[in-house]
């Protein structure tokens, strides 16, 4: 597969079925036999750079990212294909500020979180927080308390609770960069 650009993130909701996201406007999918990869551009555009992808099962999968205009997209695959899903309100998905790193995660078809980077601040940081899927629509949820400069960048999953972590305190001063640190666990919507 010539000319991909970059491959960000890799989801197998099964050993012979995975996918594989990134940009521009790249979804590729493994079934066992090898690697092929998914038209998405006439549903995101050409400029589009897909950052996360989670799979609860093999017909449900999810991915976030940007269209490539520092604009929030959010895709879902179900047996019909891949389309552009709705994004919550309140900033971009996938975590960073830049829309760099971020995830999204389900444990559940009714239980998917999603980080999203809220607006930029005068220093230059930006604050975000979480978005849950609950089966019908994405909502904003409860999320740390969030201070100048720290920043969600990931989320998980697991059976026995969600995490979201990232950084805190931004670029100092002196130019020393940010702690990381495990910001929240056992999230609730």
């Amino acid at each position: 597969m010539e000319g991909l650009a970059q491959i960000t993130s890799v989801a197998c909701p099964t050993v012979d079925d995975c996918w594989a996201v990134g940009g521009p406007s790249t979804i590729l999918r493994y079934t066992g036999a090898g690697w092929s990869q998914e038209d998405i551009s006439t549903i995101v555009g050409a400029g589009a750079y897909l950052q996360a992808v989670t799979c609860f099962d093999a017909s449900d999968c999810w991915a976030v990212g940007s269209n490539g205009s520092s604009q929030s997209l959010m895709v879902r695959y179900t047996a019909s294909g891949w389309a552009v899903v709705s994004t919550p309100a309140g900033g971009y998905l996938g975590g960073g500020g830049s829309g760099l790193g971020g995830g999204i995660a389900c444990d559940a078809a009714d239980d998917c979180w999603t980080i999203f980077a809220g607006p930029v601040l005068a220093d230059g940081n930006s604050q975000g927080g979480l978005a849950h899927f609950d089966g019908t629509a994405w909502v904003g949820a409860s999320s740390p308390t969030l201070t100048d400069g720290d920043e969600l960048t990931d989320v998980a999953c697991p059976a026995t609770g969600e995490w979201a972590v990232g950084f805190s305190g931004g670029e100092s001063p002196s130019g020393a960069p940010p702690s990381a640190a495990l910001i929240e666990t056992n999230l609730t919507p």
